[in-house]
This record gives structure tokens, C-alpha cells and sequence, in this order.
């Protein structure tokens, strides 16, 4: 182990995948959907 508890690797890993999505959804210039896709992400992750 590199001495990272899993819920804070896991919620690093969440926040990388959301700035990764945040960064698609402004291609597609749909933030409203984006939002509720990260959201719909978190909870399935929690």
C-alpha cells in the first residue's frame, strides 16, 4: 500500500473524473446535463 486510505483516493479519483467530464461537457456546451452525469457519478461511487 502507498499509505492512501481508499475514500480519499477514491474521492481524488472523483474529482479528476469530474474536471475530465467538466471538460467534455464544454465541448458539448451542455452544462445542465453534465452536472446531473457527474452527480448520477458521485452517488453510483459513494
Amino acid at each position: 500500500m502507498l499509505g492512501i486510505h481508499t475514500s480519499s483516493f477514491k474521492c481524488l479519483l472523483l474529482i479528476i473524473i469530474g474536471l475530465q467530464l467538466l471538460r467534455f461537457c464544454e465541448l458539448l456546451k451542455d452544462s445542465r446535463c453534465c452536472v446531473k452525469v457527474i452527480w448520477l457519478a458521485i452517488e453510483q461511487n459513494l
